[in-house]
Formats: structure tokens, sequence, C-alpha cells
């Protein structure tokens, strides 16, 4: 034995993240080693390597192709050898007890009495009791992670490749297809859908501020603008309302329910998706920020494992709650059904929940459960969901925590060592936990309401507020702050604008007339549906069972590095508003008269959401087309429940591994049963059946017609329009090419396409169903400046700048006219003059059409086409000399040439003076004059 293991030999400990290592080392003391395997070490990366025979599905793995990762494996190697005992202490879910497996396997462990601990926070207290508590490998799980694994590469590496073929290929970011990915951006493609078919409804809202408190009491209806369309147009509706109530406003009478007391519910445990929705809403990080962060907590020892469907808490940290909580606070703020987040000895949750629990406050739980303001019962819902979720997906490999502070009693991280950003994570995490134990917070609530009394009259004869309508307001007083008190800035001292209000509506005489100070009628927009945010998204994830918690912020990372969508904000509608506004004058004891105010305002703005970009909706188009079953949200669904069966041993993963790939090929075997001379008309408006999707037939890239020259493709790098221009050949040619014998081919030959691209409006809001449908026009999508109109017969991506004379000899005597013209090509903006064609990259995006003669002749005869010469070269190049009316010597940027247009012309022509002997300047006007009719042609 080599001197590095002579010493005695220890017991290896292996875990994934190398950041455990050093702490739990310290706990294990000197007879132990912790390794890290810094994550999987072998990979199913081909179908190849998939054995199907007799429907059973055998994966076949290798070594991940990575010099570091190999080097690693060989120093486990000599690790593993030379230790007494070899412990796995991978991560508690999936993908950790996979890893767990290919160690043994790599390694030659037996997977039935290798050591497995499970542990879910790196504590003293909890390794020393996994280590006393070990297991071995559940190869129920294993077999769900390898089911799961292979079914995402039929999907892969069968459909990816169509879209690669029909769409587009870019080697870089390719395009591709998920089992689970696909369903997610289905879901912010319909939204898009509902966005552009529902765009709201314009009405007034409705305040009116009343009492001398000038409190803001809301209409409990809205009203509706006048139609448009209605000849003669109609008068606003909310101006006899308005003309109502500034008649009647002495009969506004005040009245009020009785006060009740209601209970707002503490916040739940916390588990993946929903530490991912509030960090989200509140801290605006993304899922995957928030998964990094947290891991790094973790590691570190500050929580528990992030990774969770669990919402209940261990029996050990129950009591250190309650001790701290009796000890900051009160008997009183402890939640007497504390115990409903208690895990029970045997590892499964206990089935307590809120609404079945009995306690001496029956009477009061009937008022919450009836009474709670919509938050809080929102609040409910979702522990309640909570609680489903986590007992019909108990955990896998042992009894999951919700995710929780390791000690109840730190606040607060002080060390250098972590970024505010993680220090708030932790603060948020500590701040619910202890929430999530306290117990209800107490109100008195009442709504007040204000309604113009039946006896109330108008001289309007359309009158616009029945008795239906009435002013409310809801306020609330608090008898006892519950979890209430451990709110950032809570201060029971400093009462809320709300309960100021309580204390004087409460002691209103009701029945009773009360004024308005104002009443305003402001406009918006009703029922206006909004992109989702990256919360919202995976609340509809968990709600529809497309992945697993540890999968969503993977998922919608996964959809924007594809660029399929974007987080971006969305500017609203800019509207031109009338608004209208009545005032009570104390003084003259009246109504003032009907203001009406204009505004210009934006409604809709939206802050980061995820908006579906144009890929994304072609790329999931197309998918919806051929293969909506396979990306149902019902089957993604049920294929996410059958791996969990298969990982509770409930199912043969070999069952759903055969479901996914059959229904895979007759889906893809669709495409051979027609013809292969049918082509895909992406742009077709038929329907098809969602059991009958459209076939795939012989691959031809999928475009959208603009018109006869212009199609909207997506090309490598994005959406494009590519220009396609027919060279219609001499007339000679072609009446050689219609005698001669094609019937060997079986078609006529087609004439040469000159293609080129134009880039699309960064701008564009594109609606895919219009795109199909042939209804946007060129300049709809591409910057009008790109386009060149002042000549019939030139390309939207040319601009001809003029003639210009080019040598032709090497004595420089014999000189022909050729255009200079700037075209945008597949490789960027270039110049060409007859023969000679340059590059304009110096110019970067600027529109073709900005770029003027002056800059480009130094780049074709002489300049480098640096952008500095570019500066520097002059637009304006001064006259040095003048000729005649339509002719003159001109300075420019590489010396001096001749200048010629006359009025009939409509650009002009730029002569080289090369080849002229002598002073341009101090020659004689005669000789000239003789040059340039000699040489350039010109009558002078």
């Amino acid at each position: 034995m080599s001197n590095k293991y002579a010493s005695i030999q220890k017991t290896l400990v292996i875990v994934e993240s190398p950041a455990k290592c050093k702490k739990i080392e310290e706990y294990l003391g000197p007879g132990y080693k912790c390794m890290a395997s810094y994550g999987h070490l072998r990979e199913l990366n081909t179908l190849k390597n998939i054995q199907i025979t007799d429907a059973t599905f055998t994966p076949q793995f290798t070594i991940i192709d990575n010099a570091i990762k190999k080097k690693h494996i060989e120093v486990l190697r000599k690790e593993i050898a030379h230790s007494r005992e070899v412990i796995l202490a991978t991560d508690d879910d999936r993908e950790g007890e996979a890893i767990a497996w290919h160690i043994c396997m790599l390694f030659k462990l037996n997977p039935e009495s290798t050591k497995r601990i499970i542990f879910h926070e790196i504590t003293k207290t909890a390794i020393e009791q996994s280590m006393r508590n070990p297991s071995t490998i559940n190869m129920n799980i294993v077999y769900a992670q390898q089911a799961r694994q292979m079914i995402d590469l039929f999907v892969g590496f069968h459909i990816s490749p169509l879209l690669w073929k029909y769409i587009a290929y870019n080697s870089k970011n390719a395009l591709s297809a998920g089992r689970c990915q696909t369903p997610a951006l289905r879901l912010l493609y319909d939204n898009e859908k509902e966005i552009r078919t529902n765009p709201g409804t314009k009405v007034y809202k409705i305040t009116g501020y009343f009492t001398n408190q000038c409190i803001p009491f809301e209409l409990n209806q809205d009203i509706p603008t006048a139609s448009t369309t209605s000849t003669p147009p109609q008068e606003e509706p909310v101006l006899d309302f308005l003309e109502y109530s500034a008649n009647n406003a002495n009969n506004h009478i005040y009245s009020r329910t009785n006060p009740e007391r209601t209970f707002k519910l503490p916040p739940g445990p916390f588990t993946t998706s929903r530490l991912q929705q509030v960090s989200s809403n509140e801290l605006h990080v993304s899922p995957k920020e928030t998964m990094k962060i947290c891991q790094k907590l973790y590691e570190a020892g500050y929580i528990t494992y992030m990774r969770t469907d669990s919402n209940k808490y261990s029996g050990e940290f129950i009591e250190t709650a309650k001790e701290y909580i009796l000890q900051k606070y009160d008997e009183k703020y402890l939640n007497p059904n504390i115990n409903m987040h208690l895990l029970r000895e045997d590892n499964t949750p206990t089935l307590t929940t809120a609404t079945t629990t009995t306690n001496t406050k029956s009477q009061s739980k009937k008022s919450k459960q009836s009474n709670a303001k919509s938050n809080t019962k929102a609040n409910a819902k979702s522990n309640t969901k909570a609680n489903a979720k986590s007992k019909t997906n108990e955990t896998i490999g042992g009894a999951h925590e919700a995710i929780r502070p390791t000690n109840i009693k730190m606040q607060q991280i002080d060390s250098d060592k972590f970024s505010p950003r993680e220090k708030k994570m932790y603060k948020l995490i500590w701040r619910n936990t202890l929430q999530s134990c306290m117990s209800d917070a107490e109100y008195n609530t009442f709504t007040a309401k204000i309604q113009i009394h039946q006896g109330a009259t108008t001289n309007s004869q359309n009158t616009q507020a029945p008795h239906t309508y009435h002013y409310k307001y809801h306020t609330e007083q608090l008898v006892f702050a519950g979890w209430k008190i451990a709110d950032p800035g809570f201060s029971p001292t400093q009462p809320s604008q709300s309960e100021k209000h309580y204390i004087y509506l409460l002691h209103l005489p009701i029945n009773t007339p009360v004024l308005y100070k104002k009443i305003t009628a402001t406009l918006t927009i009703k029922n206006q549906k909004q992109h989702y945010t990256e919360a919202k998204l995976i609340q509809l994830l968990e709600e529809k069972g497309i992945g697993r918690p540890s999968t969503f912020s993977m998922l919608i990372d996964k959809i924007q590095e594809k660029e399929y969508a974007v987080k971006q904000d969305v500017k609203g509608q800019s509207l031109l508003c009338k608004d209208y506004e009545i005032e009570y004058d104390d003084r003259t004891k009246s109504p003032s008269d009907i203001y009406e105010i204009e505004t210009s305002r934006e409604i809709g703005n939206e802050k980061s959401k995820l908006v579906i970009q144009p890929l994304g909706m072609i790329v999931l188009d197309f998918l919806e087309n051929h293969f909506l079953s396979l990306f149902d949200y019902d089957f993604t669904g049920r294929m996410e429940n059958d791996l969990d069966k298969v990982a509770k041993g409930e199912k043969d993963y070999n069952e759903v591994c055969k479901e996914c790939l059959d229904l895979i090929k007759e889906l893809v075997d669709m495409g051979s049963q027609q013809q292969k001379d049918d082509l895909i008309d992406s742009s077709e408006t038929s329907t098809t059946s969602p059991s009958k999707p459209k076939a795939i037939v012989k691959p031809r890239k999928i475009e959208y017609k603009i018109d006869d020259n212009h199609y909207y493709i997506i090309a490598k790098n994005g959406p494009v329009i590519k220009c396609v221009q027919s060279a219609t050949p001499p007339l000679q040619t072609q009446e050689l090419l219609s005698t001669r014998d094609t019937s060997k081919r079986g078609r006529k030959p087609k004439p040469k396409e000159d293609i080129t691209f134009l880039s699309i409006r960064k701008d564009i809001q594109l609606d895919i169903e219009k795109l199909k449908r042939g209804e946007y026009k060129l300049t709809d999508l591409v910057d009008a400046t790109t386009i060149d109109s002042t000549s019939p017969n030139s390309k939207p991506n040319e601009n001809n700048l003029g003639k210009w004379e080019v040598s032709t000899q090497p004595d420089n005597n014999h000189q022909q006219q050729h255009d200079i013209i700037i075209k945008s090509g597949k490789f960027g903006t270039y110049a060409v003059c007859g023969e000679i064609k340059k590059s304009l990259k110096c110019f970067g995006n600027r529109p073709i059409s900005n770029i003027t003669l002056e800059e480009v002749v130094p780049i074709l005869f002489g300049g480098t086409g640096t952008t500095t010469e570019t500066q520097q070269s002059n637009p304006h190049s001064k006259i040095v000399r003048h000729i005649t009316e339509t002719l003159s010597i001109r300075d420019g940027k590489y010396g001096n040439y001749i200048f010629y247009k006359t009025q009939k012309m409509k650009k002009p022509r730029f002569i080289s003076l090369t080849g002229f002997k002598g002073n341009v300047i101090e020659e004689t006007e005669d000789n000239v004059k003789k040059w340039i009719r000699e040489n350039c042609h010109i009558d002078v």
C-alpha cells in the first residue's frame, strides 16, 4: 500500500456537491472522509444506447465524455478501493437515487447492500440520525428516473429533428421539443391567443369621496362606454349617472353591515413550487435563480433541502418552533393546530388539515371560513392544494420536510460570504416558516354602503343610476395580530388608514344622508387578459401536473434559452381618455358642473412578464398540427402520474416507455402515408381534427407568404423576410428553353431566383393566425426605410445610388458607367459597382436607404471600409470648381471627382478623374471640358 493510504482506512461518504463535504466531515469526525461525485458520472445520450427487446427497455449508460469528469472518476475509484466502507449520501430525489445507483454500477458496489443515507438538512443532528438509520438504494425510484430519461430521449430524438427540417437549424441553439417543455410553452401560446381575441371592454370606474374624511367608496358596477357604431352618436351613459348624482347630492344614504369577527390564516409551509412563486412575486427572483440561491443556503447548512412537495415539519423542529414563539412572543401567538404540520413517525405526513381539526373555537372557525377575505381564501386554497399534493406525491426517498431554516432562532445571515439577495432569500424562508407556526390574525370587519334614496328624482330621460347601484367600502380593525406581528414593518401602535376609517364609519349614524366631496369617472379597460409571470406559469404547471416542482425552474429557463419566450415589460394601450368629475361646494351648498378632463395614459402596462415570441408560436403551431396528442395537457399529466407510480412500485416502467414510444411512432409514421410530391403548406387555414393530425411529408421549410416576392421564414438566427426576385432570361434564351426537350426530367427548368433577406422590425407583435391568413403587408413587418420604392424596378433590399465611371483598361483612358448599388444580403450589407464588390459591415444595422454615395465611393475605390474612415468621410463634398450648371468638380475624401446631373436625370453621375494629367483646378476650362468630352462622352 502506498504511503497515501498507509494510515487507518476510513469510511467514505459520497455526496453530490463538494460544498457539503467540509461540514459533513466535521460532524462525523476523524474516522470519515466525504467526497463529491459532482453530479452524474454516466449518461444516456442517444437512442442507440436503448435496447428494446420484447417490450423491454434496457438503457446502456456511458461515462460522460469530459476530461475533468473522467479524471475525477479515477480519483473516486482509488478512494473507494482504499476505504473501509462506502456510504452513499446523494440527494433525496430521483436524480440523487439514480446517481447513487450509477456509483454502484461504475465502481462495482452491490446496490442491495451498500448503505444509503438520507438527510434533509446539513446539521449535526440530522447527519448523525441518518447514519443511525441507513437504508439501501430504492430501485423503483431509479427505474422511474431511467424511464423519464428514455421517454425524454424518444421525444427529443424523434421530434426535434423535424423542427430542424421544417423550420430552421441552428447548431449553436437548436430548436427542440420536450415532453414537458412543449406543454409549458403551449400555456403561454394559449394565453397569448386569448389576449389577442379578448382585448377587454372600455368602462368607467366610479369612485365617490364621501364624508369629511374624504373616504373613497367604489361603485358596485362599472358603467359601460357609449356605442361607437350607433347613428347618431350616443352621449356617454356615465354623464347621465353623474347628472343624476349631482341632482341628488343630498339623497345619498349611508348604511353598513354589522361588524363581524374574521380570521386571516397564516401562510403555509414552503414547498418548492410555492417558494418559487413567492420569491418571484416578492423578491423578483427567477425560479432558476431561486433554486441556485437555495442550493447554496442548503449546502451551507442554513436551510433544509429545497426540492420537496411536502408541507410538513419534523417533530423536533416543531418543538423548537414552539419554544421560540413562546419565548419571543406569547402562548396566544402559537398556532393551536401546529401539529397539522407534523410528519408522522412512519415518515408520512399527518392527514390532519385545518378543515378537519376540532377545537374549542369551532364557532370562530365557521366565521373564519365564511368571512375571510379573498386573499385569505386564496391562501387557504393554496394550503389545501399543498396538502393534497403531499398526500398524492409522497416523498419517494424518505420523509421530506417543507423548506425551512435549520435554526429558527437565527433570523438573518450576517456572513459576508452571502450576497444581499441570498440574505433576503433566507429571511423570506425564515419569516414564512415562523408565520406558518403562528396563530391566525383576527379582525373586526364590516362593509359600509351608500345608496341614492329611492325617492330621488332626475331630470334626465335616460337615467343610468338605477337603485341596484350603490357605493361600498370594506374596512377592518385589527383585534389580534397573530402571525401578522412577524410581518416586516408591522407596528401595532400605528393603525392603518382602514382602521382609522373603521372607527369613524362605525359611529356614523346609519340611514342618514352623507355628502360627497367629489365623484370621479375614470376610463379604464375591464377584463383585459394579462401575460403570465413566472410565478403564474409555475402555478399552472403544478395544477395541470406538467413536470414536477424540481423541474419547473428548468422548464421555464429552457423556453427562454431557446428564445421561444422572453421575460419583458409589455407596453399597454395608449389611449386619449375623457374622464369626468363633479364636486360638491361646501360654501354654496350645491354641486358643480360636470368637468371633462382629457388625458392621455397607457392602460394595461405589464412588468416582467413571459411573452411568447414568433419563433415559439411557429414551433408550437407546427407541433400542435402534427403531434397534438403527444403534447396534450392530459397526456403529459398522465405520464407524470405514471412515473410517480413507477417510483412507488405500482407500475412497470417498461409499460410507460412503450406507451410513449408507440404514440410517437404512430404520429411520425403518418408522414409516409402521403405521396412525397405533396408538400406542407404551413399557411393553410383548413382545420384538422385533433385525433387525426396533419401528415408530415416531403421536407420543405415552413414559409408564410406576404406577397409574390416576400415570405416570412425562420432563418438560422431568427425570423426574417425572404425576398425572391426571379431573374427573367433574355427573349432569345426563353425561346431556347421553350423548345428544349424536358421529358427526361418531367418538368420545365425553373428560372433562377435571386434570394436575399430583410430583418424583421423589433417592435412587431406578431399574430400567427393573421400571418397564416396572409393578412400582413411587407411594411407591417419591416422598417419602411429599408424599402426603396423610388423606382418601379427597384428591389426592397437594394438602394441604387447612381452611376460611376470605372476604368476598364490599365491606361485609364477607357472608362465605363456602372451603377453603384447598396444591397442587403445573407451576410450583411455590401456595395456593388460593376465587378467590384465590397462589404459595408462598418455601417452596422443602418438602413441601406440612409447610406450615401460619398460614404461608399472611398470604400469601393480605395478605402478599407473601416468605421473610422466612414465617419471621417464628408457626406456633403464641397464644390472646388464650377464648370457648368450641370457639371462641377468636387472634393471628396479620396480626392477630386466630377459631379454631373441634368434636370432630367433622376440620379447624378459621379466620374473619376483618374487619367487626367495636370491640376484639374488650375487647368484651363477649355482643356477640362475637352477631357470630359473625350473620356466621359458628355457634350459640354
